[in-house]
C-alpha cells in the first residue's frame, strides 16, 4: 500500500496496521517538524512516536470526524499533533525545572533560618552568661513563659523586683545584642 488516500481510508475504517503505513510514509516530515522545535533527535523521536500512539487508540467514530477522507487532512493533523507535543514537552520541562528550582531555594532557605536561629539563640546564651544570677534566674523563667506573678511567688520576691529585673535585663541584653550581633 504506496497510495497515502487509500492508507487514510483503511485507517478512517478502524485498520490500525493502516497506521505503521503511514509512519512509514510521513515519518521523515514529522520528525524533522518534531526537531525544529526540540532541537533533539531523542526527544523527537518521543514525540512522533507519541503522536501515533494516540492515533491507534483514537476511536474509529472520531478517525473520520478529524480526518474525512483526504491525505491532506491527516497531514496536516499529524503535523500540528506533532508541533503541540512537542511544546507540551517544553512546558513541562520549564515546569519541572521551576519545581526543581523552588524545592532546593526553599531547602537552602529553610537551612539558613533554621542556621540563623541557632546562631541567634547560641548569641543569646552567651549574652545571659553577662547578667547577674538572679537577673539571668528571672528572666530564664520569662523566657520559658511564665508570668511575672508565677515567677514572684515560685522566687518568693515581690512582683516590683521581678517587673524591675525583668526591664533592666532586658535592657542590658538589648545593648549586648546590639554591640555584638549588628
Amino acid at each position: 500500500m504506496s497510495n497515502l488516500s487509500e492508507i487514510v481510508n483503511n485507517y478512517i475504517n478502524g485498520d490500525n496496521q493502516a497506521v505503521a503505513d503511514l509512519y512509514a510514509c510521513l515519518k521523515d516530515r514529522l520528525l524533522l517538524t518534531a526537531y525544529n522545535f526540540c532541537r533533539n533527535k531523542e526527544i523527537s523521536r518521543d514525540v512522533v512516536q507519541v503522536v501515533f500512539e494516540k492515533m491507534i487508540l483514537l476511536p474509529i467514530k472520531k478517525r473520520s470526524e478529524y480526518f474525512g477522507n483526504s491525505e491532506d487532512n491527516i497531514e496536516a493533523y499529524l503535523s500540528v499533533a506533532v508541533k503541540n507535543k512537542c511544546i507540551d514537552v517544553q512546558r513541562i520541562k520549564v515546569n519541572r525545572e521551576k519545581i526543581i528550582y523552588s524545592i532546593r531555594h526553599l531547602f537552602t532557605a529553610k537551612v539558613e533560618n533554621s542556621s540563623l536561629e541557632r546562631f541567634c539563640q547560641d548569641g543569646l546564651r552567651e549574652m545571659l552568661k553577662n547578667l547577674q544570677p538572679r537577673e539571668q534566674e528571672i528572666i530564664s523563667l520569662h523566657l520559658e513563659g511564665y508570668t511575672n506573678d508565677e515567677i514572684a511567688a515560685q522566687l518568693n520576691i515581690s512582683y516590683n523586683t521581678v517587673k524591675n529585673n525583668i526591664y533592666e535585663s532586658k535592657k542590658k541584653l538589648k545593648s549586648f545584642w546590639n554591640l555584638f550581633m549588628n
